[in-house]
C-alpha cells in the first residue's frame, strides 16, 4: 500500500479492538517501506507489506496527542489493516499482522502523551491490538436507545417528578403551619416545620442533580436516535454514533447512584409513595400508638380507656429528639414509618394537615395541650395530634414532668433510681386555638346540584334512604358524603388554582354546612357569586 493512496478519516472497516501482546515487534522494526523505516524493510521477499505510521501521514498541525482510541480511529480508516501498535507513549502504527522478535526484559510502561491513564507501548516493546468488524454499532444504537428511554426518560424521570412533587408540597405545608403555630404562638412546633423545609431542599437537591442528569443525556440521546439511519462506514457518522452510546452508558451508570440517593429520601421522607397505592389506607397500625396526653394525665388516660374513639381530645403539639420528617400521608402511614424504626421511636406528631406531614421521635420531650381548641365553640381548623406509642411509654410510670427532678433523684424515689428516661421536661397547657382561616367556596345550590345530579342530564331532586331515613340536598352532605370540600387556599396549579381537593376537616370545619350566598336554587345560567367556578355554573359538575 503506497501512501498517497490512503485517505485517513473516511471510511470505517473496523468498529472494535482489543489487546493482544506486549512484545517487540519485527515488523515495527523491518516493516516500513515507504516511511523513515524503509532503509530498514525486509518485508519485501516474504510478504510485501508496510506498516502505516500516524506521524507520516498526518500532517503535523493536524496531529493530535496519541492515545489509544486515536490510534484506533486512524487505523480502522487504513484499508488491509488488522492491529494497530502503539510504541514510546507517542508512536502510532497500523499493520496487517505483528511478528514477535527477541527483544529485552522491559514492559509496556511508557504513559500515552494524550491519556496519562493510558499506557502507550515501551521504550523497546509494542502494544499490539487487533481490530475488528461487529457490524453491531445499528444494533447497540437501539438497544441503548431503548434503554435509555425506559430507564431515564421514563422511571428516573418519573421518579425525580415524584420527588419533587413531594418536596414542593412539602415546603408548602411547612411554610403555611411555620406561620399557623408561630401566630398561635407555638415556637417550637413552628421551629420544626423550619426544618421540614430544610429537609424538603434536600429532596430538591437530588432532584436538580437527576434533572441535570437527563438534560445532559438530551443530546447524545438525540445523537444516537439520528445516527440510527446513518452511514456507518462514513468515520464522521460512527464517532458521532461511538461517542453518544458512551455518554449515555456513562449517563446510566451515574443514574444508578442518583437512583439510591432519591429512593431513600422517597423511602424515608415519602414512604407512602413506595406503596403503589393512593388515598386512605386503613391499616391499624396506628392502634399501636395513644394520644400523648393518655401517658401524660391520670384523668385523659382514664377516659380514654372508657371511650377511645368516640372521646373528644384536644389538639396536641410535642417536640423532642427528630429522628423523620414524613411528608404526606395519613396516620397509619406515621405509625408505619415509626415502626420502621424499631428500638428507637417513641412516638409521632401527626399533623391532619392538606397532605398530611408527621415528626417521628426518638423521644418526646415537651407536649403542649391547646385547649382553646373546643369541640363546638372554637373549632380547630385541623387536626394536630402527638401519638406515643403504646408498647414503649405504658409501663414507665407515666411521663408528666416530675415537680422536684433534682429532689427525686437525690432520695431514688422514683423506678428506683429516681431517674425516668420518659420523663417530659415541660408540659404547657394553652387556653387558645391556633388560627387558619381558610373558607369553603360554593353555596347552597352548588352543593345541591353536586349531591342530587348524578349525570349530565339528570336534573331532579333524588332524596336518598341513609340508616332508614331520607335524606335530600344539603342535608345529605354532611350524612352521606361527610368531609370533603374544595377551599380557597390552593398551591398554583391546582385545579386551575381554584385549591385542591381534601379532607374538610383539615382546613375548613364549616363545610358540610351548605354556605349560602341568598341566590335561589332556580335557573343557574346568571353568574354566581361565592362560587367554586363562577360564571361557569351550568358544568359545576364536569369537574367532580
Amino acid at each position: 500500500m503506497h501512501p498517497d493512496a490512503i485517505e485517513p478519516f473516511q471510511m470505517v472497516t473496523k468498529d472494535g479492538f482489543l489487546m493482544t501482546a506486549c512484545v517487540k515487534d519485527a515488523m515495527l522494526e523491518h516493516g516500513d517501506k515507504f516511511g523513515n523505516g524503509k532503509h530498514r524493510y525486509k518485508m519485501e521477499s516474504t510478504a510485501n507489506v508496510s506498516i502505516v505510521h500516524y506521524a507520516e501521514i498526518i500532517p503535523k498541525e493536524d496531529r493530535e496527542k496519541m492515545s489509544i482510541n486515536k490510534c484506533f480511529d486512524f487505523c480502522r480508516t487504513v484499508p488491509n489493516m488488522v492491529y494497530f501498535g502503539l510504541h514510546a507513549g507517542r508512536d502510532c502504527y497500523c499493520t496487517p499482522y505483528y511478528k514477535p522478535m527477541p527483544g529485552d526484559s522491559s514492559n509496556c510502561d511508557e504513559v500515552c502523551e494524550g491519556e496519562p491513564s493510558q499506557m502507550c507501548g515501551g521504550k523497546v516493546q509494542s502494544s499490539i491490538f487487533e481490530m475488528h468488524s461487529c457490524a453491531d454499532t445499528r444494533s447497540d444504537l437501539e438497544d441503548i436507545i431503548t434503554e435509555v428511554e425506559d430507564k431515564i426518560f421514563f422511571h428516573f424521570q418519573d421518579l425525580a417528578t415524584h420527588l419533587k412533587d413531594v418536596a414542593d408540597e412539602g415546603t408548602a405545608d411547612a411554610q403555611a403551619l411555620q406561620e399557623v403555630f408561630g401566630a398561635a404562638g407555638g415556637p417550637a412546633t413552628s421551629n420544626f416545620m423550619q426544618e421540614a423545609k430544610v429537609y424538603a431542599g434536600e429532596m430538591l437537591d437530588a432532584v436538580g442533580e437527576a434533572q441535570k442528569l437527563i438534560d445532559a443525556m438530551q443530546d447524545p440521546y438525540d445523537a444516537a436516535s439520528a445516527s440510527v439511519n446513518r452511514n456507518l462506514q462514513n468515520f464522521d457518522n460512527i464517532k458521532v454514533a461511538e461517542d453518544a452510546i458512551k455518554e449515555l452508558k456513562d449517563g446510566l451508570s451515574a443514574a444508578v447512584d442518583i437512583t439510591d440517593k432519591m429512593k431513600k429520601l422517597m423511602h424515608a421522607g415519602h414512604p407512602v409513595s413506595l406503596m403503589g397505592e393512593e388515598g386512605y389506607r386503613s391499616t391499624d397500625a396506628a392502634k399501636q400508638y395513644y394520644p400523648i396526653m393518655y401517658f401524660v394525665d391520670d384523668e385523659f388516660k382514664s377516659k380514654y380507656v372508657k371511650e377511645k374513639a368516640t372521646m373528644f381530645q384536644h389538639a396536641t403539639t410535642c417536640q423532642g429528639t427528630l429522628l423523620q420528617i414524613v411528608f404526606g400521608g395519613v396516620m397509619d402511614d406515621c405509625a408505619h414509618a415509626c415502626d420502621g424504626l424499631p428500638g428507637k421511636c417513641d412516638g409521632f406528631q401527626f399533623m391532619d394537615f392538606n397532605d398530611g406531614m408527621c415528626l417521628l421521635f426518638e423521644s418526646v420531650k415537651a407536649v403542649q395541650h391547646w385547649t382553646g381548641c373546643t369541640q363546638h365553640e372554637v373549632t380547630a381548623p385541623f387536626s394536630v395530634q402527638c401519638m406515643g406509642k403504646l408498647s414503649r411509654l405504658e409501663g414507665v410510670g407515666g411521663i408528666a414532668p416530675r415537680e422536684d427532678k433534682i429532689m427525686e433523684e437525690a432520695q431514688k424515689v422514683r423506678q428506683g433510681t429516681g431517674k425516668c428516661a420518659h420523663c417530659l421536661d415541660s408540659f404547657e397547657v394553652y387556653d387558645r386555638c391556633y388560627e387558619y382561616g381558610a373558607k369553603c367556596i360554593g353555596n347552597k345550590h352548588d352543593w345541591e346540584m353536586w349531591m342530587d345530579h348524578y349525570s349530565y342530564y339528570n336534573y331532579q331532586q333524588s332524596p336518598v334512604t341513609i340508616d332508614g331515613e331520607q335524606w335530600s340536598g344539603c342535608a345529605r352532605l354532611g350524612k352521606q358524603y361527610p368531609g370533603w370540600c374544595t377551599w380557597e387556599w390552593g398551591r398554583p396549579g391546582y385545579w386551575r388554582g381554584s385549591g385542591q381537593w381534601i379532607r374538610a376537616s383539615q382546613v375548613c370545619p364549616e363545610c358540610g354546612t351548605c354556605m349560602d350566598n341568598g341566590r335561589s336554587s332556580g335557573n343557574p345560567s346568571i353568574p354566581w357569586a361565592n362560587e367554586n367556578w363562577e360564571g361557569d355554573a351550568h358544568n359545576v359538575y364536569y369537574y367532580y
